[in-house]
Order: structure tokens, then sequence, then C-alpha cells
């Protein structure tokens, strides 16, 4: 028999959905488990009006605890032989895998930068600051304030010293993603600032058909795991 998505094959048997539980799992607070096995056995009731109350609660109760449902509707799948089951847990499995799906957006800051070759000292501290040569408009580092002739003499937790260089700093920036937030210790007219703000995103690369098909495979992928995971793949 075909399998989900056509990824991956499962042994069937003849159980009705309530019966398929034979692993406890950490609940969320405020989540009751009870409801959850409930409502998938709801999927299953004579009523088409409450297959799909069911179905639509299951989607809501995965907002909340997505890898609870998930778990306890992959295995309710892989025991039923009703079609209409199948079909409704596929579509909050489905639901459940593609809401897990981002596609990570490197941080983008948006300055030009080059490396002091002479020591700044602020106080006891010394520094080899990074100077910021260029700033691009409506970038993160636009909107809160850097300008030409800034010195940046720490970053985060990292001082720039000796040891830091240009090529720290930008691989620094390009360990995060976009909205991460970031601490610039900045040296302007004989004065030390501090700005602290959020990242920018990098603008993205890719057509809106790749990213569909990004997902897809995401999907598809997440599924096979989460099928793997639960002991329930040949």
């Amino acid at each position: 028999m075909k399998s989900l998505l056509c990824v991956f094959s499962l042994v069937f048997m003849a159980a009705s959905p309530a019966a398929v539980y034979a692993q406890e799992k950490e609940v969320p607070s405020g989540v009751d488990q009870s409801d959850i096995l409930n409502n998938i056995t709801k999927t299953g009731a004579k009523s088409w009006k409450e297959r799909k109350e069911a179905t639509n609660t299951l989607l809501e109760l995965a907002k909340t605890a997505p890898d609870i449902v998930a778990d306890l509707c992959v295995k309710t799948f892989a025991k039923s032989q009703d079609p209409e089951v199948r079909a409704r847990l596929e579509k909050v499995l489905n639901a459940i895998a593609e809401a897990k799906f981002t596609l990570r957006q490197s941080a983008f800051l948006g300055i030009a930068l080059n490396r002091e070759a002479n020591v700044l000292k602020v106080g006891e501290e010394e520094y080899f600051p990074i100077n910021i040569t260029g700033v691009t408009p409506e970038t993160s580092a636009d909107v809160n304030g850097l300008k030409v002739g800034d010195k940046i003499i720490q970053i985060d937790n990292k001082k720039c010293n000796e040891e830091f260089t240009v090529g720290d700093f930008i691989t620094h920036i390009g360990n995060k993603k976009g909205g991460d937030p970031v601490k610039l210790k900045i040296f302007r007219e004989k004065e030390e600032i501090l700005k602290e703000f959020k990242l920018g995103s990098k603008p993205m690369e890719f057509t809106r058909e790749q990213v569909l098909q990004m997902k897809k495979e995401f999907v598809r992928n997440w599924l096979k795991a989460h099928i793997q995971k639960s002991g329930l793949q040949k």
C-alpha cells in the first residue's frame, strides 16, 4: 500500500484510532492528551460534520502541541485501514510539517568596513576598532543610527582587539539570522555609545517556485523522519 506522500512504506493493521497509543509522552502544560485522542477517534465518526469538526480541532491543538499531536496522528495513520481517517490525519500532519518550515534568512547589517591600523585607547581598554566606511540606506545599520566614521570596538561579547579581524566580524554577523539581536559598542567623537537592535535580513535570492519546492521537500523529509522516529517504518 502506498505510504504518506509516497516517501515510505508502513504496515497497516485493523484497529480503532483510540487503541493505538502504547507510549506516554510528556504533554505541554494546558494541553489535554485525552482531548487529542478523542478527536483522533472522531476522525472516523459516522457523521461527516463530526469528522470535520474533529479535524479542525486537531489542527488547532497542533498549534499548541505540534509534536505530541504529530506523534499520535502518525501512530493512528499507521494502524488505520479507514481511508478517510488517513486522509484527515494526513492533512493534520502536513499542516504541522508546513508550520515547521522556515527559510532561514541570513542576517544583514548594511555597512561597509575596514580595520583600524592603529590602537585606540578608551579608558583603560585598548582596541583595534573596525571602521564604518559606508552605510546602506534603510538597513538595520541605517535605521539604528550607525554612521560613517563610527568605530566599532565591540560586538556582543567580542572585543575588537588585535586578534579580532574584519573576517571575524563578518563571520559573527553571518552566524546570526534576520531578526536576531546584536549589541554594538561604538566610539564616536570621543564618546562610547552602546547600540542594541535587531538585525535585518539579507534580501531573498530564491524565486517563489524555488521556495515552494524547498517547502515541499522539507515536508516530505520531516514526515519521513517522524515516522522513523516513531519506530513504525519497515
